[in-house]
């Protein structure tokens, strides 16, 4: 998967970028939403990661019997629960969603879940079309209507195949959120939350279950402890701010090619004067027919 993953993300480029841009403008002038982009409120951005019980590399302080001392505890270190992050281009938070891998989620797990945030339940615990849909229709829909957000409004996805189904497009048209996949293979590019937002959270989350488990000399942290804990890294790691800048440098709002630091991504030549001279003057217009 890792070589995959490299291989895929080594045949991105900047041109293919810039294109991708284009297609993007053209498809807001053809469906009038010029104005959505003049208003940061209505420009969106979603995506999952998952969150570990035990990150790695985890170490608290345990005290046995009059001695105070370092050690390595953990629960089962490949444990770890997928939330759906999801904000606009102002810096506006939407409640996330937790996925959990349960057929029914038990009360001791839901009464302790954050107000307002999102539970999902699947096979595997990780995202599904059906999730993704529970998500939009009953947590992203209802924040928007909740705070007066107008209409239409864009959200910029990954474009799983597994999550976009016919049931999402139907509800998504009829509610005017315009679903809008970003490049394939380049969310390390595009994608606010991997740029700007999961970096410092998930070095919040390390920080705050070491602190936990210092707290509770060595406590294992429980999944009923999970949405608590992750609400108070968000509120102690995240600024509007930080939203705000990943839009920017992602070049998602304003909407902006020339705004992704592409030298940071792709190796550029130095431009050859001779070379661009020459490209210049055998440039030529093909009338459109």
């Amino acid at each position: 998967m890792t070589q995959n993953l490299t291989k895929s993300r080594s045949e991105i480029s900047e041109q293919k970028i810039r294109n991708w841009f284009t297609e993007i403008e053209n498809y807001v002038t053809e469906k009038n939403l010029h104005d959505v982009f003049q208003d940061p409120k209505r420009v969106f951005n979603t995506d999952e990661s998952a969150f570990f019980l035990c990150p790695k590399g985890i170490k608290c302080l345990i005290r046995k019997g009059n001695k105070t001392s370092y050690n390595f505890v953990s629960n089962d270190e490949k444990e770890c629960l997928t939330t759906l992050i999801t904000a606009n281009a102002a810096g506006m938070l939407v409640p996330p969603m937790i996925v959990f891998n349960y057929e029914r989620i038990p009360p001791h797990i839901s009464n302790l879940m954050p107000s307002g945030w999102g539970i999902g339940k699947t096979e595997s615990g990780w995202m599904t079309g059906q999730s993704f849909y529970e998500f939009i229709t009953n947590i992203f829909h209802k924040f928007l209507i909740e705070n007066k957000i107008q209409l239409p409004v864009v959200l910029f996805v990954d474009g799983h195949a597994s999550h976009l189904t016919m049931e999402l497009s139907n509800f998504c048209i009829e509610n005017k959120i315009e679903l809008i996949a970003l490049y394939p293979n380049a969310t390390h590019i595009l994608q606010p939350m991997d740029v700007a937002i999961f970096h410092p959270l998930k070095n919040g989350w390390k920080q705050a279950v070491q602190r936990f488990k210092v707290e509770n000399d060595g406590k294992k942290l429980k999944r009923e402890n999970f949405g608590p804990l992750l609400k108070t890294v968000i509120e102690e790691s995240l600024t509007p701010d930080m939203f705000r800048n990943g839009f920017r440098t992602c070049g998602l709002f304003p909407l902006d090619s020339n705004a992704v630091p592409y030298s940071k991504y792709f190796k550029t030549l130095a431009p050859n004067p001779v070379r661009a001279l020459k490209s210049i003057e055998n440039f030529q217009v093909t009338p459109r027919t």
